[in-house]
C-alpha cells in the first residue's frame, strides 16, 4: 500500500517538472529583450532652446509610445525648464533623430546640465545628458 503512494507521488512529480519545463521553456523561446540607448545630445539654439539627440533602438522588438521629458538644470541642481518630449515610434535595430523646442525666457550665464529621460516600456528608462555654458 505504502508502495503505490509512494509511486503516485514520483508519477506526479515527473509530470510536474515536465509541465514546469514546457511552461518555462515556452516562456523563454518568446521573450525578446528591449534596449536602446540617446546619443549625442545637441543644443540647436538657446532663443528659443532647440535641442536634438539621436536615439538608437538596439532591441530586437519595435519600441511603440516612447515618450518622456528633456531638463535642464543649474550648476546647484536647480530645475531651470522642463521640455516634454512627445511619443514616438522606433523599429527594431532603427535610429531616429527627436527634436525638442522650448522658450527659456530668462537665460543667464552659467553652467547648465540637459538631462533627456525616456520611458522605452516595460519599466525601463534611457537616459542622456550634456553639459554646457552661456558666456
Amino acid at each position: 500500500m505504502e508502495r503505490l503512494g509512494a509511486r503516485r507521488r514520483t508519477v506526479f512529480l515527473a509530470i510536474f517538472l515536465s509541465l514546469v519545463a514546457v511552461v518555462l521553456g515556452a516562456g523563454l523561446g518568446r521573450a525578446q529583450t528591449i534596449s536602446a540607448e540617446i546619443g549625442t545630445l545637441e543644443i540647436e539654439a538657446l532663443v528659443p532652446l532647440q535641442v536634438s539627440f539621436g536615439f538608437e533602438n538596439t532591441g530586437a522588438v519595435d519600441l511603440q509610445n516612447v515618450y518622456g521629458k528633456a531638463f535642464v538644470t543649474d550648476r546647484f541642481g536647480n530645475p531651470v525648464i522642463e521640455i516634454p518630449v512627445n511619443s514616438f515610434s522606433v523599429p527594431a535595430g532603427q535610429t531616429v533623430r527627436v527634436y525638442l523646442r522650448s522658450r527659456w525666457g530668462f537665460q543667464k550665464t552659467g553652467i547648465y546640465l540637459l538631462e533627456a529621460t525616456l520611458d522605452i516600456g516595460l519599466k525601463v528608462l534611457v537616459t542622456g545628458a550634456l553639459a554646457f555654458r552661456i558666456l
